[in-house]
């Protein structure tokens, strides 16, 4: 693996280039349609797929690269390439009949977020129970996350805000299943709230969410519950996992706080290491974010250590690449279809662009968001 850098002579070749094609958007629909895991076929792959706006909304909170954001508020919608590796594991959950175990990594900007998404998206859309942790660096690094001294548990945090916002986004994206799956057994939450089992696990959430000093329990409950669930149809999906493994940048009475002593990092790792997630897990890896140290690898020895690398035991690797240049061609023709490009690059112009970003997906998208 290599770093791309672009130097500013580079970058000002390559504007000038697309410069030449670009015009405004047009609102007319491209790419293909498939809906669900059993529409994918190998046609599809290296093929752009476009996800309506509000599905956006509905299964992403706002905690993927920010240009993604930037084009789907622009144009209305999400349009990415369906990767081969994203097809592959999709391939192998389809049948849910069996748990299976995958950790992606790649270099810096390859796309190992989108992958993930990409998967995220189908299983939801086939009716499957999706737990979904954004980022693990969102609960480990934040100027304005709040960190408390948990009541429950000695040595511990919780963090009330990151805790309800991720309730919330677990009742959006499986709100079919709040009310089919029951609590298996009694809880204690304060001297005046309670819980009884046979409640619906949606009560809980309503709990969390309205009382958010309780949030982070609820978190811990509602995972102990969903392990206990006999239903291959389910995905663990945990973006930036290695995170469990890196520093906090959080401190209380002057030291460090570790990321094990992070509740709500306990809860997942533990969920993971236990190895007791009835279904399918996910997991990615990220250097991006990564504070107090210098990584020269993206190797997953490398980035989740001795311990990461016991938890995480049996998982197949799968290594997300830059762009093929189908891949960046096929992109680019969406682009022409769409009518953000007047008319489509020549091979010539494609070979610029390939050279000069080595299909890193990162730095093309930096180079189109001025579109």
């Amino acid at each position: 693996f290599i770093r791309i850098i672009i130097f500013p002579q580079g970058t000002m070749i390559l504007k000038s280039l697309i410069s030449r094609f670009s015009v405004a958007h047009s609102g007319r629909n491209f790419g293909f349609k498939a809906t669900n895991l059993h529409d994918l076929s190998a046609e599809h792959v290296s093929r752009v797929y476009c996800l309506p706006k509000k599905d956006v909304q509905s299964i992403f909170p706002r905690r993927l690269p920010k240009k993604f954001y930037q084009q789907v508020d622009a144009v209305g919608k999400a349009c990415w390439v369906l990767r081969k590796q994203s097809y592959e594991i999709l391939s192998e959950l389809k049948d849910g009949d069996s748990q299976k175990r995958f950790l992606l990594y790649g270099e810096d900007g390859s796309g190992k977020t989108l992958c993930m998404s990409q998967i995220v998206t189908f299983c939801i859309k086939s009716g499957w129970m999706v737990i979904h942790v954004p980022s693990v660096f969102s609960w480990t690094q934040s100027w304005w996350n709040e960190v408390r001294p948990s009541n429950k548990h000695a040595n511990s945090f919780d963090q009330p805000k990151e805790a309800a916002i991720w309730l919330e986004l677990f009742r959006t994206i499986n709100g079919q299943f709040c009310s089919q799956i029951k609590l298996t057994e009694d809880y204690t939450w304060t001297k005046k709230e309670s819980s009884s089992a046979g409640e619906e696990i949606r009560k809980i959430i309503e709990l969390g969410l309205l009382k958010p000093n309780l949030a982070t329990d609820v978190v811990g409950v509602l995972l102990k519950e969903i392990s206990r669930v006999e239903n291959p149809k389910m995905l663990l999906a945990v973006d930036d996992f290695n995170a469990c493994y890196n520093l906090t940048s959080f401190e209380h009475e002057k030291e460090k706080i570790d990321t094990q002593s992070l509740n709500l990092v306990r809860y997942i790792h533990e969920l993971i290491e236990t190895n007791k997630f009835p279904g399918s897990v996910l997991l990615a890896l990220s250097r991006t974010r990564m504070q107090g140290q210098l990584v020269p690898s993206v190797s997953p020895a490398e980035l989740l250590g001795p311990k990461g690398a016991r938890a995480t035991e049996g998982y197949k690797e799968v290594c997300i690449p830059y762009y093929e240049k189908e891949e960046m061609k096929e992109l680019l023709d969406h682009y022409h279809q769409e009518k953000w490009l007047k008319k489509g690059m020549s091979p010539k112009d494609i070979n610029q662009l390939w050279h000069l970003t080595a299909g890193n997906p990162r730095e093309l998208g930096k180079l189109f968001s001025f579109m």
